[in-house]
């Protein structure tokens, strides 16, 4: 494995000491444009084969998650990114669709929220969150955050077949 495949996560090593190259997916459900450029170019720094997909409200990340119309041809993602407020369906009214649905209450979901609301915090826990963040407000401060983020449930979390 080179040193540039190890310190970017794109190249795992199988049981059998092999090396092998893993596609990621992850979708970010944020109707701020530039949040989620923000997030897509740091996901990149930290894993060059991963694809993102973005949505801008629960409505379309359940449809995508779903794989419902024009996402039929989606795959299901490793790990969502979820901002809280949101136009049409908010983070919350999305945690709790997330939940009810069989094929998706385990997937990972990383709420990614300027919220510093402790009311918000509680209320994400209990809707069964992954985990809760706070989106830095600063572009470095983001891009280092977002990094860590992805090379945890990239390099570190193992996900079933």
């Amino acid at each position: 494995m080179t040193e540039e495949n190890r310190l970017n996560g794109s190249a795992l090593k199988t049981s059998s000491g092999s090396t092998r190259t893993e596609l990621r997916h992850v979708l970010i459900v944020d109707d701020d444009p530039g949040d989620v450029f923000l997030i897509q170019q740091a996901l990149r720094i930290c894993h060059k084969n991963v694809r993102t997909d973005a949505v801008g409200d629960g409505i379309e990340a359940l449809k995508f998650l779903r794989q419902e119309g024009r996402y039929s041809d989606r795959p299901t993602p490793h790990f969502v990114f979820l901002d809280l407020n949101m136009p049409r369906m908010n983070g919350h009214e999305t945690l709790i669709e997330l939940r009810a649905d069989e094929t998706l209450k385990s997937l990972p979901v990383i709420v990614l929220t300027t919220s510093e609301s402790k009311v918000d915090i509680r209320k994400a826990y209990a809707e069964q969150a992954t985990c809760f963040v706070n989106k830095p407000l600063e572009l470095d401060a983001l891009t280092t955050m977002v990094e860590h983020l992805g090379r945890f449930w990239f390099d570190v979390v193992r996900y079933p077949d």
